[in-house]
């Protein structure tokens, strides 16, 4: 005991060196000294699962993080808590006994903000039937980013040879209804990705389908600058310029261009002071006849023309002042200027000797 301590003794200048390296190497903040702190990459999600026809609380419904072991079911009112899910792009399948099932794109971040999901009634839903003869069911599904997982909004669906037709959500998940069962091609679009046909058998109850787009890095990278010209050109008018996007154009119940210019926008039609029945617009208080652009190119009898297209079929709509000058832009020809752009036409440059009237 006594040689220890003369041990001791003589090395103190030795230990107090060490010491005082060791609080200079870690100090007090550093992560090895510091509490070890907890995974920031998993999250806890949160959310409410409610009827979408009632808006009431869905309970007993069952949510699960696709690809993974993760499960967990609602309470009576509704809410779930999903622990220890990894940040990024997840996809969770949500399931209740008499409702449709449901893929939802979400994005995990911390923190993360609570889900409120709607299921759809799927009041023929048996367990362990399945219906192989002729029924009307509504198929669903999420269209997703190949690269990277994350859900494509706005994408557009349409079943081969039929008149079926829907649009994805701002998440990427989408709802075709009155589908009867049996075997299609459903084609899948969405500018900047590259278009997909995908067979599909659809049974009673329907099960949801997930779709994955691939990228076209060309056309993306084409698209940045298209936006960038749009919105400068909108920008130097000197009267105020409304655009609607894919956004308002897939989501509206307006049958063509003209209905969703009177119902959404800021337009104000009337008759046309000359006789035959032609529709002008107000501007001021003016009734003028609007000057009408379709892909950059002046039409005659242009509101005319654009009862002909369905909103749907769009993929850009500018309104330049109260409505005295109106362009559209198909999903064509915007991907033909993200491939090869061009110099756009100021807005208030009209060929002199062109007539717009009919």
């Amino acid at each position: 005991m006594r040689a220890f301590l003369r041990w001791l003794m003589a090395s103190r200048p030795r230990l107090l060196a060490a010491v005082a390296c060791s609080l200079i190497l870690f100090p007090a903040g550093s992560p090895i000294l510091a509490q070890t702190p907890g995974d920031t990459s998993r999250v806890t999600v949160q959310g409410t699962v409610l009827d979408a026809v009632t808006g009431r609380a869905a309970p007993t419904a069952s949510v699960s993080l696709v690809n993974g072991a993760l499960r967990t079911a609602t309470d009576s009112l509704g809410a779930f808590s999903l622990a220890a899910v990894p940040t990024g792009h997840r996809l969770l399948l949500v399931q209740a006994f008499g409702y449709q099932d449901l893929l939802m794109p979400v994005t995990v971040t911390t923190p993360m903000t609570p889900l409120e999901v709607r299921l759809e009634p799927n009041p023929i839903e048996l367990p362990g039937l399945t219906v192989t003869g002729s029924a009307s069911v509504t198929l669903t599904g999420v269209v997703l980013d190949a690269s990277t997982g994350a859900g494509l909004s706005w994408a557009s669906l349409g079943l081969r040879g039929e008149r079926n037709r829907a649009a994805a959500d701002a998440r990427g998940a989408f709802r075709l209804p009155r589908v009867r069962t049996g075997s299609y091609l459903l084609l899948v679009e969405r500018l900047g990705y590259k278009s997909l046909y995908v067979p599909v058998r659809v049974t009673a109850p329907p099960r949801p389908i997930r779709i994955q787009l691939e990228p076209d890095p060309v056309v993306l990278e084409g698209l940045t600058v298209v936006y960038s010209r749009f919105r400068s050109r909108r920008n130097a008018y000197p009267r105020v310029v409304r655009d609607y996007g894919e956004d308002r154009l897939t989501r509206t119940a307006a049958r063509d261009v003209v209905d969703f210019l009177r119902f959404e926008s800021s337009v104000m039609f009337t008759s046309c002071p000359r006789p035959g029945g032609y529709l002008c617009v107000m501007d001021g208080r003016r009734a003028v006849s609007p000057r009408v652009y379709i892909d950059e190119i002046p039409v005659i009898c242009g509101l005319d023309m654009l009862a002909a297209y369905q909103p749907q079929d769009l993929h850009l709509v500018e309104v330049y002042g109260r409505g005295g000058q109106i362009r559209i832009y198909t999903r064509a020809y915007v991907e033909r200027l993200a491939r090869r752009p061009e110099m756009l036409f100021d807005a208030d440059l009209y060929p002199p000797a062109l007539s717009f009237d009919c």
